[in-house]
């Protein structure tokens, strides 16, 4: 039986048992973009305000993807991170971005991990992926609803 993963806090100290990574960063869809709602690096990497659709290849490529992306080596991440240098900072060349979907299978945000090449083989995505979809409340908001609260 799965477990339900109530905040995002406890969602990465579960996935650190499991597996290594630098950085995180959640984000929770909405209509033209995404809400960044949680970073691990808050100095590195916003946790408040919207990221538009238009301007983020990689996470409309990731809001339709049924498993994670992965995103390994400087000249990828150049390719497909406006950040990438911000990335390189924290010691990170992979980020694995994962789509966050409810048992429905409803895409409702992503989390992004920030790691070395090699920290995620397909076994461990797998995983991840399982462990993410455990924590789908924190990433839907109800129209005129607050949103769960997951810090």
């Amino acid at each position: 039986m799965a477990t339900h993963i109530s905040t995002i806090p406890a969602l990465i100290e579960a996935l650190r048992k499991i597996v290594t990574f630098n950085a995180a960063t959640a984000l929770r869809y909405q209509a033209h973009g995404a809400a960044r709602i949680f970073s691990t690096h808050p100095d590195r990497f916003a946790d408040v305000g919207v990221k538009d659709y238009k301007d983020a290849p990689t996470m409309r490529r990731v809001r339709l993807a049924v498993s994670p992306i992965l995103t390994e080596g400087v000249e990828d991440l150049q390719n497909g991170f406006g950040d990438w240098r911000t990335i390189l900072e924290t010691d990170s060349d992979a980020v694995l971005n994962v789509p966050v979907r409810t048992t429905s299978g409803e895409a409702v945000g992503q989390l992004n991990l920030m790691g070395r090449s090699g920290d995620f083989p397909p076994d461990i995505r797998d995983r991840i992926q399982g462990i993410v979809n455990q924590a789908a409340d924190c990433f839907i908001e109800t129209a005129g609803q607050e949103p769960v609260p997951c810090r």
